[in-house]
């Protein structure tokens, strides 16, 4: 019986120090925001300097200014997945981008200098790969294109599209 609430005070003191140890590690990164430097590791286009600042990769910035152009180009996010496919563009593993990683990239607005996480905005802090006006022109045509968003490409979305097409 004894042993059992050693060990129940032992692992309440373990919890505490873990709750202790993750609010510093948010702490932490709420910091790096502040100061301008992104907390996730992956940016296409982008790589970190000495400091963990971002900066343009070469060759990858490009391919991301293209996506861009591509997008108010065709206004398809299929036709760019189709266009850097045919000029041979692949992602750093080599595969093809998917329509899902291009959204993805137009939709992130570390490509205009912000830092954003977990509500907390940073702007300015690093180098912009496409101006504000192509973004927010880019993501205005991504929500008139939209017909339900990435969920309603499953099963349930489909009937549902053609049922409103049939009527």
């Amino acid at each position: 019986q004894f042993g059992r609430q050693v060990f129940e005070m032992v692992l309440r003191f373990c919890e505490k120090e873990r709750s202790y140890v993750q609010e510093r590690k948010l702490d932490k990164k709420m910091e790096r925001v502040r100061a301008g430097i992104r907390p996730s590791s992956f940016n296409c286009g982008y790589e970190r300097d000495g400091k963990g600042v971002l900066v343009p990769k070469s060759g990858e910035a490009e391919v991301v200014k293209s996506m861009f152009e591509l997008y108010l180009q065709h206004q398809s996010i299929q036709k760019v997945v189709d266009s850097l496919k045919e000029m041979g563009i692949t992602t750093k593993r080599g595969n093809p981008f998917s329509p899902k990683s291009t959204y993805n990239i137009l939709t992130n607005d570390v490509y205009v200098g912000t830092v954003r996480w977990r509500g907390e905005v940073s702007e300015d802090q690093h180098q912009p790969l496409v101006s504000r006006e192509t973004f927010e022109r880019v993501n205005e045509l991504l929500s008139m294109n939209r017909r339900g968003g990435w969920s309603s490409r499953g099963r349930r979305g489909r009937r549902e599209m053609r049922a409103t097409e049939e009527e």
